[in-house]
């Protein structure tokens, strides 16, 4: 408030005139006559301050209601349009400078304080509320890693960019709830004022609200749907994503660049109806991208059909494919609808589409250039309306100059490329989705682990995982069926050793004391990746398909090098 001359008020805010209206039947409350008449304590001369210059400022208590509410008057002398006038601001009595608690409790935003060890010293009550405690439990609350995995390792390391960065933000992250939700939220960390050991403010606003709203508005103005009806789906939809605990939703858990530019191509084509080639390794997610391209399309009311081109036998593919009639050949008792009519105003995602023969290659060319196929046994065509999403794990660009690949059908389907990066290539990744794996298998198997031992933890952002994202799911899968407590300690097994940066000595178990024959080598490398496929060598996650060997070559390498399952 800014007062001058008597019971005159230039501004006063509403918390201000609440008070006059519990305290006070006037605004003369705000004079100073009735201000510096009231002081408890300091200067109780009036004269005083008519005394006082510009800038110059005093504290003092007043108290309301024969003392049973005490306050601290600040007023700092201004000069405004040549007047002199008083500033003053009143602060409740309870609120001390070695006490943040009252005013961190009163904020609208999360808020707490922690010291460089990660040591919290005070949660706000909107925070600890939100997480589901009380005022009772809320002490347990005790580090940063009770709010988040998330936070950067060593923290110290973040710290340090506020010397020059004074309100530091990280990274979009998660909070977890007493009862295992992930809350989406924007964190920020500033210095925060103490006398005593160094403290820093964490602040965080949650976004997943935020997101809600803007996707449900997205989808009315793109399609001018029924307003109500669009957004009791969209909610729905976003209620049962949040449960998943992504970071990004529709399955996608990522906080790393590498995985962004993904994303921002995802965004970039979604809106299209363009042929997308997704590439990468096996077990990287490439299906869960497709996915997110349809879900974000203007075609995601309509089916998705998946299609693994390396699982159908070859003498079938063409059938399931694009239909037959009945009587076709031996067996078809009836008429069958193919992958492609089933797609009809959807998506038809053709995984591992470098493993389909030539012969269909052109069939295939064929359908994308004309929108036309014809079932086995008929003589007329169908058409169907569908977008085309292709992946691999092959270099097809290679694959085309060795014949093994039709170059028109690779430019057809690669209008849009997306190459996904392995897991090792986003090394931070690997901590967001192992605590989105660990919120999965605690409901899976009825467990309360909430974190990874420091040690552990490390070994596996360090570890180069072959087998990419989905080895990760089974190596946590795997250590929380033998866990005990509520930290899992041993999620790399001990035949999985290695030695950081050097993928030669992995395979020895991190010692090479004398260089081997390269069928020696070849020999310890299949048995350790036999040994994370437990054993299966063809079909999807097998051993072929991770060393990119067609089956029957790996098994007639298997006998030569006198290897066994």
């Amino acid at each position: 408030m800014i007062v001058r001359d008597e019971k005159v008020v230039v501004l006063s805010n509403l918390p201000l005139q609440a008070l006059v209206d519990q305290v006070h039947s006037t605004l003369d409350v705000c004079s100073p006559s009735f201000l510096l008449a009231h002081t408890i304590v300091g200067c109780g001369s009036v004269t005083k301050y008519d005394e006082m210059v510009p800038g110059e400022y005093v504290e003092n208590l007043i108290s309301f209601d024969q003392g049973e509410r005490q306050y601290s008057l600040r007023a700092v002398k201004v000069v405004v349009n040549g007047s002199s006038c008083f500033c003053c601001i009143l602060i409740p009595k309870m609120l001390r400078k070695d006490d943040p608690a009252y005013l961190l409790d009163h904020l609208a935003c999360y808020a707490a304080v922690f010291d460089r060890s990660g040591h919290l010293h005070h949660v706000n009550r909107p925070l600890y509320r939100r997480l589901g405690y009380t005022a009772k439990d809320a002490h347990r609350i005790t580090r940063l890693t009770d709010l988040s995995n998330d936070f950067p390792k060593p923290l110290a390391n973040s710290l340090r960019d506020m010397e020059e960065n004074p309100c530091h933000p990280l990274r979009e992250q998660h909070f977890r709830a007493k009862d295992g939700e992930l809350i989406s939220v924007r964190v920020s960390v500033m210095p925060y004022p103490s006398d005593g050991p160094e403290r820093f403010l964490l602040s965080a606003e949650e976004t997943s609200r935020h997101l809600a709203r803007e996707r449900a508005l997205e989808a009315i103005i793109t399609e001018g749907a029924d307003e109500n009806s669009l957004l009791e789906k969209k909610n729905s939809s976003l209620i049962n994503k949040l449960e998943l605990g992504s970071c990004e939703g529709e399955g996608l858990v990522y906080s790393s660049k590498a995985f962004a530019k993904v994303i921002t191509s995802i965004d970039l084509v979604a809106k299209t109806d363009a042929n997308v080639l997704i590439t990468g390794e096996t077990g990287t997610g490439k299906e869960l991208i497709a996915r997110t391209i349809h879900d974000r399309s203007l075609r995601r009311d309509g089916p998705m059909v998946t299609v693994d081109c390396s699982s159908i036998p070859e003498s079938l593919i063409e059938s399931e494919l694009f239909g037959y009639r009945k009587g076709a050949f031996t067996g078809a008792n009836r008429d069958h609808q193919g992958r492609f009519k089933a797609a009809d105003s959807g998506t038809i995602f053709l995984d591992e589409i470098g493993e389909m023969p030539l012969i269909l290659q052109t069939r295939l060319l064929r359908v994308l250039q004309e929108g036309k196929f014809t079932p086995v046994g008929d003589n007329q065509a169908h058409t169907a309306d569908f977008r085309v999403i292709a992946a691999t794990n092959r270099d097809l660009e290679s694959w085309v100059e060795e014949g093994k690949f039709r170059r028109d059908l690779y430019y057809r389907l690669n209008v849009f490329s997306i190459p996904c990066p392995p897991l090792r290539d986003r090394k931070g990744d690997v901590e967001c989705l192992t605590n989105h794996f660990m919120m999965h298998f605690n409901k899976k198997y009825g467990k309360d682990i909430n974190k990874v031992g420091d040690g552990p933890m490390e070994r596996l952002i360090q570890y180069p995982f072959p087998g990419n994202v989905r080895e990760l799911e089974n190596l946590i899968e795997r250590a929380f069926i033998v866990a005990e407590g509520k930290t899992l300690q041993n999620v790399l097994p001990p035949d999985l050793d290695f030695v950081k940066g050097s993928p030669v000595l992995d395979v020895f178990n991190g010692q090479l004391t004398e260089f081997l024959s390269f069928e020696d080598y070849q020999r310890r490398y299949i048995e350790l990746v036999l040994a994370s496929t437990e054993g299966r060598v063809s079909g999807p996650d097998g051993a072929a398909e991770i060393l990119k060997l067609n089956p029957q070559t790996l098994f007639s390498k298997m006998k030569k090098l006198g290897i066994k399952r």
